[in-house]
């Protein structure tokens, strides 16, 4: 006796989907000029904290503002630049008359190294999140995942619906629900 209703297989589709998704964000991260990521004045070099409650905009004096990078170590993307050396600093933006508050912090708070923690662990939590064959089926009856025979194995383990792909894999993919290959079917 089947435990639940019959689930489009899409399962192969939304994992190859996040993967790529996951591919596509490290990519950009790594590709940055530096991981960690600051900014400051550019009348006296000096760090700049955004706080958009008691500021709205960075820069609004003649001088402006930058973004620079806090690496002193040489990061993987500056060794495939040909750099044989650490840089006390690289620019991703080298000089910004005006930045608004928000988008400043917002800015610093999405640095490439924390793209690539987030990336990380996302691929973790799909490590666990992985499918498996109902062990509840009958012993003269073959798996069928059109049919909702497998699950995942960590929710059906906590008591979640344990057909797969699981929520859990639904809401990891639902922040690319705007890009083209997203498929309505997978929202959680």
């Amino acid at each position: 006796m089947r435990k639940g209703p019959a689930v489009p297989t899409c399962d192969e589709t939304l994992t190859a989907f996040l993967r790529a998704r996951l591919d596509e964000d490290q990519a950009w991260a790594e590709a940055c000029q530096g991981h960690h990521w600051q900014w400051v004045h550019r009348r006296d070099d000096q760090a700049v904290h955004p706080v958009p409650a008691e500021e709205e905009a960075l820069g609004a004096d003649a001088w402006g503002v930058s973004l620079r990078s806090t690496e002193t170590e040489l990061t993987p993307s500056l060794r495939e630049m040909g750099f044989d050396r650490p840089l006390a600093a690289t620019w991703p933006i080298h000089h910004a008359e005006v930045v608004l508050a928000p988008a400043a912090g917002h800015i610093i708070l999405h640095d490439p190294a924390r793209v690539l923690r987030e990336v990380e662990a996302k691929r973790r939590i799909m490590g666990l999140h992985q499918e498996g064959v109902d062990n509840d089926l009958p012993d003269d009856e073959e798996p069928d995942p059109a049919a909702g025979d497998t699950r995942c194995m960590v929710c059906a383990a906590v008591g979640e619906p344990p057909y797969y792909p699981c929520q859990t894999l639904r809401i990891l993919a639902h922040p690319y629900a705007d890009h083209p290959d997203y498929q309505p079917e997978w929202a959680p």
